[in-house]
């Protein structure tokens, strides 16, 4: 997939979709910018030689309390990687971004939850990463899982950005979160 979206000149990175969305920049029909959420170990050893191969710009979205953690699910049986791991990818060229602090639904918390759960991911990664996270995507990503409260928080806590998992296009002079 990732070759034929490379051989397409389909695959877009995180920089090109923000300028899309101010209105500053355009994207080529279909594009697509890589994500990939939880932060799991095969992030390294699955992942990052696929995209290293095709020159893909993508965003991994961690969630910074789980990091390092094994497996912590029944559903979940991956170990999260390492800050170290994570390291690795950044200098690869892929992006670190939140995936909450420890992947919970903010719709379902209080202001105070939820802006913890975004400042403390966000702070952690910058800390452990050396640049906070400025894109943001939501922990399950549903329509309960965020609304217009959580996303003024996510811009309070500093994101430039959010993604769900409602599908949809995204058109220039969107908000970005």
């Amino acid at each position: 997939q990732m070759r034929w979206l490379a051989e397409r000149g389909l695959l877009v990175s995180l920089d090109a979709v923000q300028g899309f969305l101010a209105g500053t920049a355009t994207l080529p029909r279909n594009a697509v910018l890589v994500t990939i959420d939880d932060g799991c170990r095969s992030l390294v050893s699955e992942a990052l030689p696929v995209l290293r191969d095709f020159a893909v710009p993508a965003v991994a979205y961690v969630s910074a309390g789980l990091v390092g953690a094994g497996a912590v699910a029944a559903d979940h049986a991956e170990p999260y990687a390492s800050w170290d791991e994570l390291a690795r990818l950044r200098d690869a060229g892929v992006e670190i971004g939140s995936h909450a602090f420890d992947h919970r639904s903010l719709a379902r918390m209080s202001d105070a939850e939820a802006l913890d759960q975004a400042l403390r991911s966000r702070a952690e990664i910058g800390a452990r990463l050396g640049a906070p996270a400025r894109s943001f995507a939501y922990p399950f990503g549903t329509y309960a899982d965020f609304d217009a409260r959580t996303d003024r928080l996510l811009a309070q806590a500093g994101y430039e950005v959010a993604f769900t998992a409602v599908h949809g296009t995204i058109r220039p002079g969107m908000d970005p979160i």
